[in-house]
C-alpha cells in the first residue's frame, strides 16, 4: 500500500509505525508544509508531496501514482535504524516541486538500486 502524505496531519492516517520512519516522513511532509503552505495543490502546485510505501510494494504499484523512471534521482538516505530499513529517495520534478519515496530497502526497484 502506498500513502500519499502532504501535511503533517496526513500522518494520521497511516498504521502503527516504528518510530524512526514516522521521524523520516514528519521531517519530509513538514518541510513541504512549512515552505508551501498546508493549502497547496500537492498535485499541480509547488511543493509536492511524500510517497510512504508500505513493505512490500511493488514497481508498478509506485509507477501508478509517480513514474520515478522520467525523473533523475536528487539523492538519497538509508535509515537503517529502522524496521524494516528504510529507503529515503528524493527527486526534484520542477524548480519548486519534489516527490520524495520512503520504503523499505528490501523493496526499492532494480531502477532505483542502479542508481547508487
Amino acid at each position: 500500500m502506498i500513502y500519499k502524505l502532504a501535511n503533517v496531519s496526513d500522518l494520521a492516517m497511516l498504521p502503527p509505525i516504528d518510530k524512526p520512519t514516522m521521524d523520516v516522513l514528519f521531517e519530509y511532509t513538514n518541510i513541504l508544509e512549512t515552505e508551501y503552505g498546508s493549502n497547496r495543490d500537492v498535485d499541480n502546485g509547488y511543493g509536492g508531496f511524500v510517497l510512504y510505501c508500505t513493505s512490500g510494494t511493488k514497481a508498478d504499484e509506485i509507477k501508478a501514482m509517480f513514474d520515478f523512471e522520467k525523473y533523475v534521482i536528487e539523492f538519497i538516505e538509508h535509515t537503517y535504524e529502522a524496521n524494516p530499513q528504510i529507503c529515503t529517495v528524493v527527486y526534484i520534478t520542477s524548480c519548486e516541486r519534489g516527490v520524495v519515496l520512503v520504503m523499505s530497502i528490501d523493496d526499492l526497484p532494480k531502477e532505483i538500486t542502479n542508481t547508487f
